[in-house]
């Protein structure tokens, strides 16, 4: 009995600490003591080791974005706000989701053109053994509209690097970004490798999604495409793609619009059993039950959150979340994420989301 006793208390002490619990209320403190730097998000798993990516918006204060009174804070370029031109990619790696090491500025604004960073999205290409990089780059005029159809005024750049920490170095950019049919309009976006190394991007367009392969470089399209109406199917227009596969199905989630809003946005979900489709509408698991999306809101949304990433922790999908404007100093760049498992139904749809004070992340299957 003695023997049993003590073997169950080593064991659940081995079990425990390969978990690790982290909190949606409080920021994820550094190994040097510093708040995280925060901001759109993407995760990369490389062997053991979890690799964040963030847009580093600077210290940007009390911004005013995507509410009811101002569908967006676009008018001032160069103010120390969302579309200041002072964003840099900074990069962290955790082994246990416990100690968070700051990688340092990944990306820093001389190591790109002039503009506007927004949303780096990182993957490993297999065919050229190097990461690589996409990120929008918006043009660095005083004027928004500039972006947009046959504009000229806004890129996808492309960066590549032998080493998720770097160096980054920026190898499509400028007038010379990245070239492919999905472009048609500059959106939010995500890129996704499937399990035989063809990669893909997946673009709103506000109004609907583009999905479209991309060339063994990683660095253009191939034309090849397919589209999904989001919203003509939803009724609101969209941001934030996420893009990943689970059980032979491939899955594109998406938002409302959310630049850098309070109070978080919806999560729709598509499913298909391949890449480019024909894609199949599953719902909205965001928004609060007996409410209904919208955009821009106040709306009644789950997580109080806008979807930036989704990560495979020890075979359960876990879902990123950023909680614009609510770091305890006001920085937007320290404002918290948001973490939660997704729970998937026999027949591959999602269940809705609940709010989680706290996930506990397993670090190791045995």
């Amino acid at each position: 009995g003695i023997m049993v006793s003590v073997c169950l208390t080593v064991l659940s002490a081995v079990l425990s600490s390969q978990e690790a619990v982290i909190s949606n209320l409080t920021p994820i403190i550094d190994t040097d003591g510093n708040v995280m730097i925060t901001g759109e998000a993407d995760v990369l798993q490389v062997g053991s080791t979890y690799y964040f990516f963030f847009d580093n918006w600077g210290e940007c204060r009390n911004a005013v974005c995507a509410q009811p009174t101002n569908a967006c804070c676009a008018a001032v370029r160069d103010s120390a706000c969302i579309y200041a031109i002072n964003h840099t990619v900074v990069g962290y790696s955790t082994a246990d989701f416990k100690a968070w090491a700051f990688l340092g500025v990944l990306l820093p604004v001389e190591g790109r053109a002039a503009g506007t960073l927004f949303r780096p999205h990182v993957v490993h290409n297999p065919h050229t053994n190097l990461y690589t990089m996409w990120f929008e780059n918006f043009n660095a005029s005083a004027d928004p509209a500039a972006c947009g159809p046959h504009a000229g005024g806004c890129h996808y750049s492309v960066a590549t690097a032998a080493h998720p920490a770097g160096p980054w170095h920026t190898v499509r950019d400028g007038p010379d970004g990245a070239k492919f049919k999905c472009s048609t309009a500059e959106g939010d976006f995500d890129l996704f490798v499937d399990h035989d190394g063809t990669g893909y991007i997946v673009v709103t367009h506000y109004s609907e999604l583009c999905i479209e392969r991309l060339t063994e470089a990683f660095t253009d399209g191939t034309g090849e495409t397919a589209t999904i109406a989001g919203q003509k199917i939803t009724g609101v227009a969209g941001e934030s793609p996420v893009m990943f596969s689970r059980g032979g199905l491939y899955y594109v989630m998406w938002g409302s619009g959310c630049c850098a809003c309070s109070v978080g946005a919806s999560v729709f979900v598509h499913v298909a059993r391949s890449p480019l489709g024909p894609y199949r509408y599953l719902g909205d698991i965001g928004t609060d039950p007996g409410h209904k999306a919208c955009n821009p809101c106040d709306g009644k949304f789950v997580t109080k959150a806008q979807q930036s990433a989704v990560l495979d922790v020890a075979g359960e999908i876990v879902w990123v979340g950023n909680q614009w404007q609510s770091a305890a100093d006001g920085q937007l760049n320290h404002g918290l994420l948001y973490f939660t498992p997704l729970s998937f139904h026999a027949n591959g749809s999602i269940a809705h989301l609940t709010w989680r004070d706290n996930i506990t992340i397993p670090t190791r299957s045995f």
